[in-house]
């Protein structure tokens, strides 16, 4: 239940991005345009069951809470009643949620999330390519209802983009991107992968053994099993507390320090991926590959190994 409930927002977006799919699909110039219908429908064929999943838990959850308000005003008799009908509902939750956390599992591995990082040189010509290139890309993301939101700093630009199979899309701009006329005004384009930065600890994968305490602490700590050690699962990291008597308040520190050292791992994990794919893409970059080339007199993108295109229907972000 807990793993359900942190994963509530994320719900709640999908749900939210399914309706508007659901609207932006009965509108006329959406209807007559095959290829962007096709590709609303397809985006909305992977939220549905998602959707659908967890409208039906809302429903039962309404359901549960309903019939607990209405028990405090039930005579004693009618409570055994109200009682099965909740106990039935509440099994049947658990049932839901357990299939919606599977079909999370499968939209998460087509729902992508990468980093774009677009990086200058120092001249005027290079800067102003960067804006376009920028906004290029934003629009692209607009058009494709895709989630995006942009950080600029000194001859940099950083984009997070969020949305099915965006990797897919935008991989093939890493690479260097130049002005037809001036080869030196030049733009850096890094797409880092950061669909794995989803990892989150959940105490669904803790495993908690009580054992015998050891060490200084009297007559009480050695008697009694009041040390717990918790071990995460999927990382096999372990974390034990002693400290208290208790053993809840020992199973609470031990949760604590195992937390803290599951999210350093995972933090040190996902900075390493990132690293390895900017140092692979810095080779890229060193040999000099000129993936595309903006030539503004003739309003149009020479594009490495693809068929060029406009100019024009790039900044609206129709191609990329």
């Amino acid at each position: 239940m807990q793993s359900f409930l942190n994963k509530k927002e994320k719900l709640e977006n999908v749900l939210t991005k399914y309706k508007k799919l659901c609207n932006l699909l009965s509108y006329e110039e959406v209807l007559v345009d095959k290829k962007l219908f096709l590709k609303l429908q397809k985006e909305k064929q992977v939220l549905e069951p998602i959707a659908i999943k967890y409208e039906q838990i809302l429903k039962i959850t309404n359901q549960i809470n309903s019939l607990k308000n209405e028990m405090e005003s039930v005579l004693k008799e009618e409570k055994v009643l109200f009682e099965k009908e909740t106990e039935e509902l509440s099994v049947l939750l658990e049932e839901e949620i357990k299939k919606i956390e599977k079909l999370l599992i499968s939209f998460e591995t087509a729902n992508q999330n990468i980093i774009i990082e677009i990086v200058s040189n120092n001249d005027q010509e290079s800067a102003l390519l960067l804006q376009d290139i920028s906004s290029g890309y934003l629009e692209f993301c607009k058009v494709n209802n895709f989630e995006s939101d942009l950080s600029k700093q000194k001859n940099k630009v950083v984009i997070n983009i969020s949305g099915l199979g965006v990797y897919d899309l935008f991989k093939d701009e890493i690479g260097l991107h130049c002005l037809s006329q001036n080869k030196q005004s030049l733009c850096q384009v890094f797409v880092f992968d950061n669909s794995y930065n989803k990892k989150e600890f959940d105490e669904n994968d803790v495993e908690i053994i009580t054992c015998r305490s050891s060490g200084a602490g009297g007559q009480h700590i050695n008697t009694t099993d009041s040390s717990i050690k918790a071990t995460h699962i999927p990382t096999l990291i372990c974390a034990v507390s002693q400290d208290e008597r208790s053993q809840f308040q020992n199973k609470q520190k031990a949760l604590e320090r195992l937390k803290e050292k599951v999210e350093s791992f995972y933090k040190k994990e996902y900075e390493a991926k990132l690293n390895q794919q900017r140092k692979d893409q810095v080779k890229l970059l060193k040999s000099g590959l000129i993936i595309k080339t903006y030539d503004y007199t003739n309003e149009n993108i020479l594009v490495k190994n693809k068929q060029n295109i406009k100019l024009k229907n790039f900044l609206q972000g129709k191609e990329l």
